[in-house]
């Protein structure tokens, strides 16, 4: 808790069954690419969440 006080990004390795994994390697490759994501590496078919008008995109 003292380092998400402190400002650090706590992000576990948690699988993201959103982007629907067919593999472990599907898994390790989703975790890591968010973890690249949050230092701004750009990671090419990142399964990302879409977000939908009412969470404030609009079309």
């Amino acid at each position: 808790t003292q380092a998400a006080e402190a400002g650090a990004i706590i992000a576990p390795p948690v699988p993201a069954f959103y982007a629907k994994p067919d593999s472990l390697q599907a898994m390790i490759d989703h975790t890591l690419g968010r973890v690249l994501d949050l230092f701004d590496i750009d990671t090419p078919g990142l399964k990302r969440w879409k977000e939908t008008p009412s969470q404030g995109q609009e079309d």
